[in-house]
């Protein structure tokens, strides 16, 4: 039970607190970067959304996932990864 104490202490809380706050406001702020697309770039990403719509099943959306889940564990690549991913959702809710 001791143990448990010296892990969950005031500095641990307070840098797993900063570290969520800065993952959290750097994967948001790519996405609304992203959001900020020209008309013409959400048009045709909309066009591209739409045309897939109507061939995609469940598990094609959840092998997509799953792999790019994969990639972002990866240190350092896989945060960078996930700002790219972000942005690009970003884009995509344009539409």
């Amino acid at each position: 039970m001791e143990n448990k104490g010296r892990y969950f202490s005031g500095v641990f809380r307070v840098a797993l607190l900063i570290s969520v706050v800065v993952i959290f406001s750097t994967l948001l702020i790519a996405s609304f970067i992203g959001f900020d697309a020209p008309a013409d770039v959400a048009d045709q990403i909309a066009s591209d959304v739409e045309s897939q719509a109507a061939t995609t099943t469940w598990q094609d959306i959840f092998v997509n996932n799953f792999g790019l889940t994969l990639i972002t564990f990866v240190p350092f690549f896989g945060f960078a990864f996930e700002i790219h991913i972000e942005f690009n959702t970003g884009y995509a809710f344009v539409l």
